[in-house]
């Protein structure tokens, strides 16, 4: 991905520390980025930045990095020493473990559930493909939706 302002490329990794799956505990999550070299065949650590959930869904996001943290979806920067929190919205979804952008709209996915942050609509959903604005193609047992 690309930072807005910055020519380097980057790549964002989400890890978690003592991950126990049930009952769901763990240390802490954290964003690790490396800046991939010019030939492409390099990585260089930046840095990491200490997420308090699971980090499960990293997209970029205009020149900045959309992930979803626990019941969070948040909006991060490029930063010297960490990457920098801009925004959060808490959204509806116990995890939100799928996050798809087209055309400056977000689908947030998880199970059963997707959610667009510009409207909310509940639908079956476990594979979803954007055809247009505003057409949605969505997975098994479900129709085409109009948003």
């Amino acid at each position: 991905m690309k930072f807005a302002g910055r020519d380097d490329q980057f790549v964002v990794v989400g890890t978690v520390k003592d991950l126990q799956l049930r009952p769901r505990t763990m240390t802490c999550g954290y964003l690790v980025l490396y800046k991939l070299s010019h030939t492409g065949d390099q990585l260089e650590l930046v840095h990491r930045t200490e997420v308090d959930d699971l980090p499960a869904a990293i997209t970029p996001f205009h020149g900045r990095l959309l992930v979803g943290v626990g019941r969070y979806l948040r909006i991060y920067d490029y930063g010297k020493k960490k990457l920098l929190r801009k925004c959060e919205n808490k959204v509806s979804i116990l995890d939100a473990f799928r996050v798809r952008r087209s055309r400056g709209e977000m689908y947030i996915g998880h199970g059963r559930l997707c959610v667009c942050v510009c409207v909310c609509v509940s639908v079956c959903l476990s594979v979803a493909c954007h055809i247009h604005i505003p057409t949605l193609l969505h997975g098994p047992g479900c129709n085409l939706g109009e948003w």
